[in-house]
């Protein structure tokens, strides 16, 4: 009986945290549709406690460990609410393998104080289990009992909601917008109808989006037909990280003197993100094959999980049926966000990871940019045919603290002024060695930056130089049919 009184007890404790993770301020008001959040914290509390005394063998050291999961669910939740504005979403599991793997990308936004309470907690339960005597037969039985029945219960309403979803779905549709959906249904009904969605439509979407086998096939006979004789003339399309007009939105002084000038005369804007300070994929994955990601359901998210698995349509493959190689570049383990499978997958003939640009000096932890844009005008320089290169440059990524007498923003500006200096010898380049060349940059989310907190919007910016000197706001997926009606036509 005890155990089953501390899992309505943790239950209520974690549908009570789910429902205040929705902002005060939220208009929505649907109980009916919040009680899919309370019946996934009976569910969770009522197999993972008992499974806990069953691993453990100890009953109050298992309460200290269901109050840690749950508080660290609470805590992860509203970090990234609070600096990205998003709720945690289903999807976000597939990337805990990358947190582990790269965890100063994930968890260095943390706050420092984080740390030392989570080593005391940790050391507190390892006394506390030490210290306890193991648990009774009976209440070994008794958790045996309720994690087995609570697991057939889960598996049974998981049944009944995949032979009902449409049903479901219909009664408490969902937007793809995890805040919209957050204030509608709290973060774990969310998480649940998302799931329900995702396991009923995914082969659908795969389909709808993926590039029918004997488009590829001619698009590669296409790539390997002869060009015209004549000089090379290349793209350049940088993602630059984190990079915006940091200036303007915090009256400070520039320190991108040649990316301003460039600004002033070309083509450029604004460019419109629904996302910020993260999902770099979601930028780039809209950037290169024009879709919304909105247009993917669930897969939206992370779309990178579903270029990983199809070959898409894309500005490579575009570049490519024009008589163009398409390379990309990235200086980071080409392994983050499966770049290694989607970058082949969007047409690219080849990938050059930090396995092959490895040498590439340092500014600070990651590869420099000014070294980066460097090499790449060397490479463009020897390349004997027309050549659409796409960069995903890495030393702009946060966190930007720990300097030694630089504030957050000085650290990240330090940053923005290596890109500049490599845009300038780009340029440089350009117009001495590789005549008929263009550049489009663009950045992909604001900066995690407490002198941003401010800013409401994402957006961040973006041009193509040499061009004419107009101002126009975009849609990422607006990028795609743009550099084709400017570059290609």
């Amino acid at each position: 009986m005890k155990i089953l009184l501390t899992i309505l007890l943790l239950t209520l404790i974690l549908a009570a945290l789910n429902r205040m993770s929705i902002p005060a301020e939220s208009e929505a008001n649907r109980t009916a549709s919040r009680i899919w959040g309370d019946a996934v914290a009976l569910l969770l509390c009522g197999v993972i406690f008992p499974a806990l005394i069953l691993i453990t063998g100890r009953y109050v050291t298992s309460i200290g460990i269901g109050l840690g999961l749950i508080l660290a669910l609470w805590a992860g939740n509203g970090l990234k609410v609070r600096i990205l504005g998003e709720s945690l979403v289903f999807s976000d599991i597939f990337l805990a393998g990358h947190a582990l793997r790269w965890p100063r990308l994930y968890f260095g936004y943390a706050p420092k104080w984080v740390w030392p309470v989570v080593a005391l907690l940790v050391l507190l339960i390892g006394f506390a289990g030490a210290e306890e005597p193991v648990a009774a037969a009976a209440d070994y039985t008794a958790a045996a009992w309720l994690c087995g029945g609570f697991a057939v219960l889960a598996l049974v309403c998981a049944t009944g909601l995949r032979r009902s979803g449409t049903e479901i779905l219909k009664m408490f549709p969902v937007s793809f917008d995890s805040r919209t959906d957050m204030e509608n249904y709290t973060p774990l009904g969310a998480a649940v109808l998302h799931t329900l969605h995702h396991l009923r439509n995914r082969e659908v979407i795969k389909a709808q989006f993926s590039l029918p086998e004997d488009e590829e096939k001619r698009a590669e006979a296409e790539t390997a037909a002869p060009l015209e004789e004549r000089h090379p003339a290349h793209f350049i399309l940088i993602q630059a990280e984190s990079w915006c007009p940091v200036a303007e939105l915090t009256g400070r002084v520039s320190v991108t003197p040649t990316l301003d000038q460039l600004r002033e005369k070309s083509l450029h804007g604004k460019l419109l993100l629904d996302w910020r300070g993260a999902y770099t994929m979601r930028t780039e994955f809209s950037v290169l094959t024009g879709l919304a990601v909105r247009a993917l359901e669930t897969f939206g998210f992370d779309p990178y999980r579903l270029a990983a698995r199809i070959s898409m349509a894309s500005l490579a493959r575009d570049f490519r049926a024009s008589g163009w190689k398409a390379v990309a570049w990235h200086p980071n383990d080409g392994r983050f966000f499966d770049r290694t499978e989607v970058m082949p997958n969007l047409g690219f003939e080849h990938f050059a990871d930090s396995s092959e640009l490895g040498n590439l000096p340092l500014n600070g932890r990651y590869a420099s940019d000014e070294a980066l844009l460097a090499a790449a005008a060397e490479y463009l320089e020897k390349s004997e045919s027309p050549t659409f290169l796409f960069i995903v440059t890495m030393e702009g990524h946060g966190p930007w603290t720990g300097e030694a007498g630089r504030t957050e923003t000085e650290a990240y500006e330090k940053r923005l002024a290596s890109l500049d200096r490599g845009i300038a010898k780009l340029v440089t380049a350009i117009r001495e060695k590789l005549p008929g060349t263009r550049l489009a940059i663009y950045g992909d989310h604001l900066p995690g930056i407490r002198d941003l907190a401010h800013v409401k919007s994402g957006d961040t910016a973006w041009m193509l130089w040499p061009g004419r000197n107009e101002e126009r706001d975009l849609r990422p997926e607006e990028m795609r049919p743009l550099i084709r009606e400017e570059v290609l036509a």
